[in-house]
């Protein structure tokens, strides 16, 4: 992208709880490359949200990079796990309610 929208982009990563990791100048020209981190939940229109709020000037390359574990007990309600397991079970037509952990023990 062109080196003026660069703070743009970091607007935009920084909404949706994404971060730059790296910056790379295009040598002799005025472009820089962007690399940057953005959870695949908040990843869902950024294309459209970038495009928008550098007026077309910037374009993206998404690619899955790695699994990480979500801050906090996905069984107290409330928190941030706790919702994403709910709206998965919701999605998939389960229960919604945090299943009991005997559910998935073998009885001998």
């Amino acid at each position: 992208c062109p080196e003026d929208i660069v703070g743009a982009i970091y607007g935009v990563m920084t909404r949706r709880r994404g971060y730059v990791s790296k910056e790379t100048p295009v040598a002799g020209t005025p472009i820089v490359v962007v690399s940057a981190y953005l959870p695949v939940v908040d990843s869902f229109g950024f294309v459209d949200e970038l495009l928008c709020n550098t007026g077309g000037r910037a374009s993206a390359q998404c690619v899955f990079d790695r699994w990480q574990n979500l801050p906090g007990d996905p069984s107290e309600p409330g928190c941030w796990p706790y919702n994403v397991v709910m709206d998965v079970r919701k999605r998939k037509g389960l229960k919604e309610v945090f299943p009991d952990l005997t559910e998935y023990l073998d009885e001998l």
